[in-house]
């Protein structure tokens, strides 16, 4: 038996930290894996940040050495048995009542069984005193030693010791400290965060799986013997699942995410054979490995160690959680579970987009989508969640697809005309309809996200600048940008307002110049003449430090100025907002209602009323720079204004300008503007109905029969339907859930005419499945 993976395997690359890295640790280890493309990597942490562990560590090992192991958990013995394929093994785990003494002579026995497979010269007892007593073969003996003898003498482990021996208020460092999105969860959720130990064996193996919803995990290695980890980049995990599919036909049956049971272990040659390239790092004592999110991982332990482990979950994991495959099986019901949609308002979309359609489908081609890459030298976005689907420009076909392959093949959608760059806003689009499989002609809203690049410095720079970038293509491999801001005052109600001069506030681009290693804003795309710059090499603008260096316009000099780039996402905004004004009973009908999100103009969200008689929109004038309402998308006469600079009319707090008829005279009127952009949460008592399934998590699509409708995601709905809708039905005068907007009597019904369906009290009628409607 021959270990011949070990000299073609890819060493993962060791970094060492300083302490003020680790002062925000999971910042500076998601900065390592935005700059370098590796699934794992290696960390030597300073001995100033593990002096205060050290008195636990010793007290811990003492423990170990003289009395016995932990009582809760309790140990366990892992079993190994072949799979399909040469080299493959399904592990379980048994139960195992053994006490600590009774324990260490089969320490000593499997470091002697070692020896007598002739692959190393000495290994120490570890019944010994010395934290510090480490010494052994050499890593690629003992892989060797441990794959001869994988389902012999089956080792122990202690997994998951709720105990913390890195100092949990240490201000420097503390894996059950680490600051991240897991600390916005709720109970039970929130213990993914808390670290926990891990006490492994002679010949224990972790089998190959990735971390719970595909997060970030860190391990540090506390004391004992090494421990050789195997890991598999996230561009080889579908080729990884499919081999494990073909070795444990079986488990897969049983379990769609098998791998999340960490039952399957696979010798690193076979996937060498297959082309997967296998990563490793050999850990030892004051080491820390940090798994990057969707990496499949494994690993064996050399002898008696102590690990300490944690998850933690930067922004950048956002995408990887909602696209993680979670198991579903009985065996996981006391698994910590994340709804990782609450987490999307925060996902960092520097280049990103939003598309909506009118398809009563919505996740046909809804939803957000990030820049994937490039296709055809133009960007190619992916879709976050739901289904597979692409949005990219085909230079064939001289326009942009949605299609869920890139070559064209399984076409959702094309814009109608030839359009590049993707133009902002509604266009018409020809569209399948998923149901009927037939082209139709559809409106479709693309949302760009803005970047809003901001100075604080004395200064004037705000027109030097500052303002509002919107994505344009690819220059140099990376989205570049344009200003869009017109920032042009027209005065026709400023009451005297003078027209300033447009070529103050001319276009710039941001852009990343790969010649020079830096990001540039400049009045050309790829100009030398720079206005600022910052050299660090980030994906995107958005991830840069708010440290730029600035030209001066007053003093010709270049200075270091605060220049924060952040994004503002049309989700941000309100998906419906109620507006209601206090008006004579003749006005009462006048502007109040329901007004839906149409799109994004002049940079921010408008919003539409719809009648029998007449439209009314209410939007952002950037010339006029106030909120107005209208009879139609940027008129120059509103019947309502308001000049106060806020995000959305919702954080309108000054009274409006109000024209109201017949009279014709203008007043000042107090408006108050509810919106809904939440989602809500529909949980059932199952036991009334066991064979109807309505929970989901609902979110506000738009309005129907003048009250916001909401949607289920897709797979999230009972059987008989891929989608369920929540929606007030007017014509039958009661709330309804059903697979379609409608006359359909639907699935339940309830009477109770509450505004919003939170707000209901009495109870639904809901279909059995059967023939019988039950409260």
């Amino acid at each position: 038996f021959f270990f011949e993976a070990w000299n073609s395997m890819i060493e993962a690359p060791l970094f060492t930290p300083s302490e003020k890295d680790l002062k925000d640790g999971v910042s500076y280890f998601s900065s390592i894996h935005a700059k370098h493309s590796v699934p794992i990597a290696k960390f030597k942490l300073p001995t100033s940040v593990l002096a205060e562990s050290i008195d636990k560590t010793r007290r811990l090992y003492e423990v170990l050495q003289k009395h016995k192991l932990p009582a809760n958990p309790k140990p366990l013995r892992q079993i190994a048995a072949p799979g399909h394929e040469e080299r493959t093994y399904q592990m379980d785990n048994v139960k195992w009542e053994v006490g600590w003494e009774e324990y260490k002579p089969r320490i000593k026995k499997s470091d002697s069984t070692v020896l007598q497979g002739g692959v190393a010269t000495a290994i120490q007892a570890l019944a010994t005193t010395s934290v510090a007593d480490v010494t052994g073969p050499r890593p690629e003996d003992v892989q060797r030693a441990v794959w001869q003898q994988i389902g012999t003498d089956p080792p122990m482990h202690v997994p998951h010791v709720p105990m913390a021996l890195l100092h949990s208020e240490s201000e420097t460092f503390s894996l059950n400290n680490l600051k991240s999105l897991l600390d916005w969860l709720p109970e039970p959720a929130a213990r993914l965060k808390s670290s926990k130990l891990y006490i492994g064996d002679w010949k224990v193996v972790v089998p190959w799986h990735t971390t719970e919803h595909d997060m970030y995990s860190i391990h540090y290695h506390h004391f004992g013997k090494p421990k050789t980890w195997y890991a598999v980049h996230p561009k080889h995990a579908k080729k990884l699942e499919d081999y494990m599919m073909h070795c444990f036909p079986d488990l897969h049956s049983d379990c769609p995410a098998f791998w999340r049971h960490k039952s399957t272990m696979i010798h690193p040659d076979n996937l060498e054979a297959l082309g997967i390239d296998v990563h490793t790092t050999v850990q030892t004592e004051g080491e820390a490995v940090v798994i990057f999110p969707y990496v499949y991982h494994s690993g064996l332990g050399h002898g008696l160690h102590v690990a300490e482990m944690a998850h933690f979950a930067p922004l950048d994991w956002i995408p990887f959680g909602l696209r993680a495959s979670e198991c579903i099986c009985p065996k996981s019901k006391d698994a910590a579970r994340i709804n990782v949609k609450r987490f999307s308002h925060f996902l960092d979309k520097g280049a990103c987009l939003t598309i909506y359609s009118e398809l009563a489908c919505s996740d046909w081609i809804d939803g957000d989508y990030f820049l994937s890459g490039s296709h055809q030298a133009h960007p190619c976005f992916e879709r976050v969640a739901g289904q597979r689907v692409w949005l990219y420009y085909s230079k064939e076909a001289a326009t942009w697809h949605i299609s869920s392959q890139l070559d064209g093949k399984q076409m959702r959608a094309f814009i109608v005309g030839n359009q590049s760059p993707l133009a902002q806003g509604t266009c018409k689009w020809m569209v399948v309809n998923p149901r009927t499989r037939s082209w139709e002609e559809q409106s479709i809203t693309v949302h760009h996200v803005i970047l809003e690049l901001g100075c604080r410095k004395s200064f004037k720079v705000d027109r030097f600048i500052s303002g509002n970038y919107q994505m344009q293509g690819m220059h140099d491999g990376k989205p570049y940008y344009i200003r869009m801001d017109t920032m042009k005052k027209k005065g026709a109600r400023k009451r005297g307002a003078a027209d300033e001069d447009s070529d103050d506030y001319p276009t710039l681009y941001c852009f990343w110049r790969d010649e020079l290693k830096m990001w540039q804003v400049a009045s050309q795309l790829g100009s030398d003449a720079a206005r600022a710059y910052n050299a660090e090499p980030t994906a995107l603008p958005n991830h840069l430090s708010t440290s730029w260096r600035v030209a001066n316009p007053v003093t010709e000099r270049w200075d270091e100025v605060e220049l924060p780039m952040s994004v503002r996402l049309p989700q941000h905004c309100p998906v419906c907002i109620n507006v209601h004004f206090e008006l004579p009973p003749e006005h009462s009908d006048w502007l109040n209602g329901w007004y839906a999100l149409a799109g994004v103009w002049g940079a921010r969200p408008y919003y539409v009323r719809k009648s029998e008689q007449e439209q009314t929109f209410l939007y952002w004038h950037v010339d006029c720079q106030e909120w107005q309402f209208s009879d139609g998308l940027g008129s120059d006469d509103p019947v309502a204004y308001s000049a106060q600079n806020a995000p959305n009319p919702c954080t309108v707090t000054t009274a409006w300008n109000a024209l109201l008829q017949p009279r014709g005279n203008w007043q000042l009127l107090k408006m108050e503007a509810v919106g809904s952009w939440e989602s809500l949460s529909v949980k059932m008592d199952d036991d009334h109905a066991p064979d109807v399934h309505l929970d989901a998590i609902y979110s506000v699509r738009g309005i129907h029969d003048g009250r916001p409708y909401y949607g289920s995601p897709s797979g999230y709905a009972m059987p008989a339907a891929n989608q369920l809708f929540l929606y007030w039905s007017r014509p039958k005068e009661k709330w309804v859930i059903a697979a379609e907007l409608g006359p359909s009597e639907g699935h339940a019904t309830n009477k109770d005419d509450a505004p919003m369906p939170w707000q209901i009290t009495s109870p639904w009628k809901v279909h059995d499945g059967g023939k019988r409607w039950r409260k």
